[in-house]
């Protein structure tokens, strides 16, 4: 039995990744994809948090993560455990 590491790679398929940007008010989502194809797939899942910033003013954004309910009625959402932010 394979051990799960929390990295990209080994995320729930529909995994998603919400991001608000403090700085301007921006509300954005990030495919796992994408973060995949710039950093890795072996990058730690907090990592790859820490390095969302907004493509609009380039503030550091917050960022949760989670993926849709099977009965389509919201999302599990998880917090970035080091975001530090209110």
């Amino acid at each position: 039995m394979s051990q799960y590491r929390d990295v990209l790679s080994d995320l729930h398929p529909r995994h998603q990744f919400h991001a608000h940007c403090h700085p301007c008010g921006r509300f954005f989502e990030v495919p796992v994809t994408a973060l995949i194809e710039r950093l890795g797939p072996d990058t730690p899942t907090t990592v790859a948090m820490q390095k969302i910033t907004c493509a609009q003013c380039g503030g550091r954004a917050s960022v949760n993560r989670g993926y849709p309910k099977e009965d389509g009625e919201g999302y599990f959402l998880r917090p970035n455990p080091l975001d530090k932010r209110p």
